[in-house]
């Protein structure tokens, strides 16, 4: 019987019966007093026993953990009461008692305990016996018992059976409600699986809390959510409570006793919930209450969701949120702010609407506009329909990337402002345009600005073009008369005068090149000023042009006594491409400033690269003088226009303080700097860098100086720095320089090496040398045998006059006058070398006459000054030209019909007919009759592009005024230069050139 736990129905069963039996022992205990009208101690006993047993079991079955032995308990209670029973009658001698108490027994136990046959049977077996015993005992004669036992059997059968029946409607009625109980049970447990299912996917925190008892369950996710080990989570509802966030503990538990206390059966709230690590996770929890009959909540199961990152992303987003209204609230004021009117059109439709914005901008109100196709019409100005029209069709489909178009749109008072317009296509997904959004921005002010600001530029090109006109007009009324003074002086010089006179000339001269270099830097600094000055880049031989301004200033030096050298590094490109007139220029300014303020000594010009690539150079210029110097301080000033060092230099040397300035201007546009370096008393070094281009071709064939590789050659001079220079030069060209700085000098060491097998076969000779000048020297070398045959070349810093004579008397093979050109004295030592001839051996500087000016020219001359046509006759007639002259360009045209010419000399400035009308008629002449006949520009403008126009109009040549006539001569050689070219178009044509002379 041990195990089995009985039902609450049978252990109240049970203990019904206990207490049933307790009265009937107390009944039957009087009973006996009453019979045997005495106290009987051992039946006292014998019933207090049965009592003590029976109190005993009911006491057992109080206890829960000994109700699984309840059955048990019963059958000893039940043999104790027969036992009872029996010891009575036989301390009594009654027999009726035990059969009315196995009777009573046999029925009750039948209907009361749901106990099998065998074991009722075994009862009343129990119960019979103790008749039994009990009539033996007491009568020694069991027959009269066999007989009541037997009628109880009978009794007790008949009751068993129909207490049998009920019995098995009882257990029939448990067996149901068992069944029944199970199914709970599973469902319950199947429930409860699922929902820990349920529980262990959804990562919750399942808890159960029995409200009764206050005890607390918690699932295992309560450890994986919060991070709390199995140890350390309580089992009561003030765990939980103590774990809510201060801030959030008052609210939560407040709406917790509200539930219990009402007739809810769920419950939710969301709080914070401290985890292990002291950080708290935001939850949102959920519970199921269970009530009892009453109502009262017993129970409550739920399930506690972190939600943290729920939350955070919700704040997040509300940020977002909150930031996105405030940028747009920020978006609004400032497109408030700014005036910006904001459209949205319909492109299927046609509708557009306008923001109220939009509406302000123009003045309208909110409900004056309909969003129709014809609002828009209607505002936009008709002028600028159509072309908004092409601009939005081109944007939207496709053609332009972009759509920003500016037009005019009518205000409210009937006003056009000008607006600004931008917008942007939306496609749908097949890519076709169903929207245009844009805005638009009030831009009269700047339109209005705009058409300001272009009139004032016009009225600027207007003021400018007539400055430049002023400029052109300046130039040509002051080169005119100058032309005439230089002009003539120069042919005054070249005719029979007396000494005084040809001072006084030369005086004249001087004082028009002085009035010509002012004038020149005047008009070039106002022309700075203007941004009219360009740079013209050509492909040039950079030695040369160098060379070529060294000479042009050489004679300024040698009056002065100075030494005039430059040095062009090896490694500096033969040819560049940049502008040779500006550089000459440059370079002009720096040596003549160095002339000037020099009284003795030097000035020596070098060239090396300052950076080098193949397309590329960057050029470090170096002009060097002995002069006065520059303080410090004074320094900056020497480059601001008209500005120089002190006062008194103006008034002891000249100048308009405008030189360096232009210098430095021109240097600035060749991309490159100027500098200087000087102190008082020590001289002064004038730097500047340019950048130029690499000429990729050879401007002259090269020279054959192998013919000159090994060869020893002696140098005289006493200066050293004209040594050095002709050392590194002739071992560039691989020869064998030997420098010694006097005659006597000179003389032993060709003596040495004339005795040491080994004569020097040239001698570069200084002819002005102190002690013994080089004629002496060339002297005695010819009148020595050993020496004789060397070959002598005599090196001049002046060309004085009879030179040249004195060195073809003594044999010498060339003369060449300081600072020398690089390729002149190569060409030089080659010719004197290889094809000797003492009367070829002339002043290089006197260029041989061409042919075109060995042949007499029909020309005529258009110029309406008197002064420059005789100027001009007197030139060309020493040349043996015939020489027609014209005031005007259309007398110019009438005398060019009646007769032919070999070329036109044309001023462009005439009165009547300028020289590009006549030019033009003179050109279409020439179609008629199928001939062309070369024509040379004369003009003293300074405008810029005046040879771009000269050239243009279909002139052939340009030549400044003043006119030099070497530079006349020289154009006329270039256009008319041989007879075959005479008359032939497309000869002439091909071959434009110019002289440009600084302006």
């Amino acid at each position: 019987m041990t195990g089995y736990e009985p039902s609450a129905l049978l252990v109240r069963r049970l203990r019904l019966a206990l207490w049933m039996s307790l009265p009937a022992l107390a009944f039957f205990g009087l009973a006996d007093l009453w019979r045997a009208a005495k106290l009987n101690l051992p039946t006292l006993l014998v019933r207090l026993a049965a009592a003590a047993i029976l109190i005993s079991v009911l006491l057992a079955l109080r206890r829960r953990r000994l109700r699984s032995y309840a059955l048990g308990l019963a059958l000893a209670a039940g043999i104790a009461l027969v036992a009872d029973t029996a010891a009575v009658g036989v301390l009594t001698q009654d027999t009726t008692t035990p059969h009315l108490m196995s009777m009573f027994l046999t029925v009750a136990t039948a209907t009361l305990l749901p106990w099998g046959e065998r074991w009722q049977l075994a009862l009343v077996a129990a119960s019979e016996l103790g008749i039994l015993a009990n009539a033996w005992v007491l009568t020694g004669n069991v027959a009269p018992a066999l007989e009541r036992t037997g009628i109880a059997a009978i009794v007790a059968f008949v009751g068993s059976v129909f207490m049998a029946y009920e019995l098995e409607r009882n257990r029939r009625t448990i067996a149901e409600r068992d069944t029944a109980r199970d199914r709970a049970e599973a469902a319950l447990r199947q429930s409860e699986l699922r929902y820990r299912m349920v529980a262990l996917a959804t990562h919750d925190a399942i808890w159960d809390w029995d409200i009764v008892t206050n005890t607390l369950l918690w699932g295992d996710a309560v450890h994986s959510l919060f991070g709390y080990l199995p140890n350390q989570v309580g089992s009561t509802v003030d765990w939980w409570e103590n774990h809510l966030h201060p801030d959030d503990r008052e609210r939560v538990t407040a709406g917790v006793i509200t539930t219990l206390g009402g007739r809810d059966t769920t419950w939710s709230a969301e709080y914070r919930f401290r985890r292990n690590d002291g950080s708290y996770a935001d939850v949102v929890d959920r519970a199921q209450l269970i009530r009892d009959e009453h109502g009262r909540a017993v129970r409550a199961i739920g399930a506690m969701t972190d939600i943290t990152d729920r939350k955070q992303a919700e704040t997040e987003r509300q940020t977002a949120e909150a930031a996105l209204r405030d940028s747009e609230q920020r978006l609004q004021l400032a497109v408030d702010a700014s005036g910006t009117g904001l459209w949205d059109c319909d492109l299927h439709t046609g509708t557009t609407q306008y923001s109220a914005a939009w509406r302000r901008l123009f003045g309208y109100g909110d409900d004056e506009l309909p969003d129709t196709p014809e609002t828009w019409a209607g505002v936009v100005h008709p002028d600028d329909l159509a072309r908004i029209a092409n601009d939005t069709q081109s944007y939207v489909s496709g053609a332009a990337s972009s759509y920003e178009s500016e037009f005019r749109i009518r205000h409210r008072d009937g006003s056009y402002r000008w607006v600004l317009s931008r917008a942007r296509v939306f496609r749908d997904a097949s890519g076709l345009p169903y929207r245009m959004l844009g805005s638009q921005i009030d831009i009269t002010e700047r339109k209005r600005s705009e058409g300001e600001v272009q009139q004032a530029k016009e009225a600027a090109e207007t003021a400018n073009h007539a400055k430049s006109q002023f400029l052109a007009n300046m130039s040509h009324e002051i080169r005119t008369p100058l032309n005439g003074i230089i002009g003539m002086t120069e042919l005054a010089l070249q005719t029979e005068l007396t000494p005084e006179q040809r001072e006084y000339l030369r005086m004249v001269a001087a004082s028009g090149d002085a009035l010509m270099t002012v004038i020149n830097d005047v008009l070039d600094f106002s022309k700075i000023e203007a941004g009219k000055l360009a740079l013209d880049p050509v492909d040039f031989d950079l030695r040369d042009a160098i060379g070529d301004t060294m000479q042009a200033v050489a004679v300024r030096a040698h009056l002065k006594g100075l030494e005039l050298a430059y040095e062009v590094h090896p490694d500096v490109p033969a040819a560049i491409v940049a502008d040779p007139n500006r550089l000459r220029q440059i370079l002009t300014n720096l040596i003549g400033n160095a002339i000037k303020f020099s009284e003795h000594g030097e000035v020596v010009v070098s060239v090396s690269p300052e950076t080098s690539r193949v397309d590329e150079v960057r050029l470090h210029f170096r002009v060097r003088d002995s002069g006065i110097g520059i303080a410090a301080d004074k320094q900056p000033a020497i480059f601001r226009a008209f500005e120089q060092a002190d006062g008194s230099t103006t008034r002891k040397y000249g100048g308009t303080g405008l030189g360096l300035t232009i210098a430095r201007r021109l240097v600035e546009l060749m991309g490159g700097s100027l500098w200087v370096e000087s102190a008082i008393g020590c001289g002064s070094t004038f730097h500047f860098t340019l950048r130029a281009r690499v000429c990729p071709r050879l401007l002259r064939p090269p020279a054959p100086i192998e013919f000159l590789t090994g060869l020893s050659v002696l140098v005289v001079d006493d200066n050293a720095t004209n040594r050095r220079i002709l050392n590194e030069l002739l071992t560039h060209w691989q020869m064998r320089p030997t420098t010694v700085d006097s005659g006597e000098a000179a003389l032993g060491c060709m003596m040495h090496a004339a005795t040491g097998g080994a004569p020097f076969p040239l001698v570069l000779v200084d002819a002005h040398m102190p002690e013994m000048d080089g004629f002496e020297l060339a002297e005695r070398i010819k009148r020595t045998p050993a020496l004789a045959g060397a070959t002598i070349m005599m090196l001049s810093s002046a060309d004085l006059l009879g030179e040249a004579a004195r060195c073809r008397e003594l044999g010498v093979a060339a003369f060449l006058t300081k600072p020398l050109r690089q390729s002149e004295l190569l060409e030089a030592m080659l010719l004197a070398l290889r094809s000797f001839t003492p009367d070829a051996s002339t002043a290089s500087d006197v260029p041989r006459p061409a042919d075109a000016s060995a042949r007499a020219l029909r020309i005529l001359l258009a110029e309406d000054n008197a002064v420059n046509q005789r100027l001009g006759v007197r030139l060309l007639e020493k040349r043996g030209h015939t020489v027609i002259v014209a005031n005007n360009g259309r007398e110019a045209l009438a005398i060019f019909t009646r007769g032919v010419f070999d070329l036109v000399l044309m001023d462009i400035q005439m009165p009547v007919m300028d020289g590009f009308e006549a030019t033009a008629a003179i050109r279409a002449l020439e179609l008629d009759r199928g001939t062309y006949t070369p024509i040379i520009a004369l003009t003293a403008n300074a405008m810029k592009g005046d040879q771009e126009r000269c050239l243009t109009a279909g002139m052939d040549g340009y030549v400044s005024k003043p006119i030099q006539p070497a530079h006349l001569y020289d154009m006329i050689e270039r256009i008319v230069p041989s007879p075959h070219r005479l008359h032939n178009p497309s000869v002439a044509m091909g071959q434009p050139g110019c002289i440009d002379v600084r302006w």
